[in-house]
């Protein structure tokens, strides 16, 4: 049943999907409170367990060149499509989307599939939600790695960037998302991969979480979601767990801002943080770091 406000998911089993051939991953599916949610789950289900979030406006496509390789290092991995990106289910107005909502679905998610001693790497948006799920679920997350995204309270002075990527994802008609990605990337992407970031989002509808979650960033002390962002903190700063900072050099939004995850949380201290050569999209130009990095952090954390 289509509920009010939402189309029925029409082109999830569209064939350009089969025709991404280093995206071969099983579909995998799971509900999450009445919405449909894929995920990639790779690897031996004994084996440790890696979750890596997207951002914004990708899916998890962008982490095709980093699951296989730790597949072959013995980790479970999985990659689940935030609501309203890749192939989970899409909802038509930007209003649907929250940072509660997305808070609560991807809590869901983690319950749902019962996933414990998680390694949760998360690049811009999911490295935000990711700060938010080691609070909401503690007990199952032992470390973190963050990239390129840091939970923002409307104090901070954002760079100019980031106020044009706001304005433009909210209002202009078009939103070209795989030459989008490709803008925050060093490197330059081909056509047929451009193509495949933009495989899920042919459609204007399939586009308002793109549009919803770059305005939900604080940008004032008195922004509505504000308050969120320091419950968070309030617990993040006793947040004693590893957490390690995987931040690029060449990108202009978010340049620099690990430092608040270095100087407030403990679990931050004594980690071998490093800065990678990239830009936004650091999963597409630094793939072989990442990978070491993530094999490194997991190894060195005590069960």
């Amino acid at each position: 049943m289509v509920k009010q406000g939402q189309k029925k998911e029409d082109s999830i089993h569209l064939n350009v999907y089969g025709e991404i051939s280093s995206y071969p991953f099983k579909e995998h599916w799971t509900k999450v409170i009445g919405l449909r949610m894929h995920y990639v789950d790779e690897g031996p289900k004994e084996g440790p367990v890696i979750l890596l979030l997207h951002g914004v406006p990708s899916w998890s496509y962008i982490y095709r060149n980093i699951i296989p390789a730790l597949v072959n290092n013995g980790f479970r991995v999985i990659a689940p499509d935030m609501i309203g990106f890749g192939k989970s289910e899409k909802l038509v107005l930007a209003s649907q989307h929250s940072y509660t909502y997305h808070i609560g679905w991807l809590s869901t998610f983690i319950n749902n599939l019962d996933l414990n001693q998680i390694v949760l790497f998360g690049q811009d948006w999911g490295a935000i939600l990711g700060m938010h799920l080691a609070v909401r679920v503690p007990d199952r997350i032992r470390g973190l790695i963050l990239s390129n995204g840091v939970i923002l309270t409307g104090e901070e002075k954002l760079p100019l960037i980031f106020y044009i990527w706001k304005w433009y994802t909210r209002f202009s008609p078009r939103l070209p998302v795989g030459r989008l990605i490709d803008f925050g990337c060093k490197r330059k992407l081909t056509k047929t991969e451009r193509d495949a970031c933009e495989a899920p989002f042919l459609t204007k509808w399939k586009k308002s979480a793109i549009r919803a979650l770059p305005s939900l960033v604080p940008t004032r002390p008195n922004h509505p979601t504000a308050h969120l962002a320091w419950e968070a903190w309030e617990k993040l700063v006793h947040w004693e767990k590893p957490v390690l900072t995987l931040f690029s050099d060449g990108d202009p939004i978010t340049r620099n801002a690990e430092k608040m995850i270095l100087q407030r949380i403990p679990g931050a201290s004594a980690q071998s943080h490093k800065k990678l050569i990239g830009g936004h999209f650091i999963q597409e130009d630094a793939p072989e770091e990442i990978v070491e990095q993530i094999i490194k952090f997991t190894k060195s954390i005590k069960q």
